[in-house]
């Protein structure tokens, strides 16, 4: 009997089921359909995180962020299932961030999942918080101008 084959055959069976557990997830699109978006101007910049880590506005902390025609539907591609929360700037004047009056109020739209969050206040992560699963999520999220 070769001295390896017990070695070899105890690899395998560690190695094997390594294989099952390691599947890709699941993934699935998310399309955001935003009723009252004014098409024709700048761009719609998303950043969609899976934790509260710079939710809403730092979005080189989110888990993926977009940027997009302005458009009343958006879609987004191969994301895995899990719970996200969707910060949403319509900038106008292509400056990658939200631009404010001198009384400190937006002059850009904004929203926030699920339903387009406060409109007086900065957005909660736990609020925003919404279900994604692999079977794909569409969600209704007017922007506050």
């Amino acid at each position: 009997m070769n001295p390896f084959r017990p070695v070899l055959l105890l690899a395998l069976s560690l190695v094997i089921p390594l294989g099952f557990t390691f599947r890709s997830e699941e993934s699935a699109s998310i399309r955001i359909h935003i009723p009252n978006v004014k098409i024709g101007k700048g761009e719609i910049l998303i950043s969609l995180f899976n934790n509260e880590k710079g939710f809403p506005e730092d979005g080189a902390l989110a888990f993926r962020t977009y940027r997009l025609t302005p458009g009343k539907t958006l879609e987004l591609t191969g994301i895995p299932s899990g719970k996200y929360a969707l910060a949403i700037l319509h900038d106008i004047d292509d400056n990658q961030k939200m631009t404010y009056n001198f009384l400190g109020i937006p002059q850009e739209g904004y929203a926030s999942s699920p339903d387009g969050g406060p409109k007086l206040s900065k957005p909660r992560f736990d609020k925003a918080l919404f279900r994604h699963s692999a079977k794909g999520t569409d969600l209704t999220i007017p922007i506050h101008y």
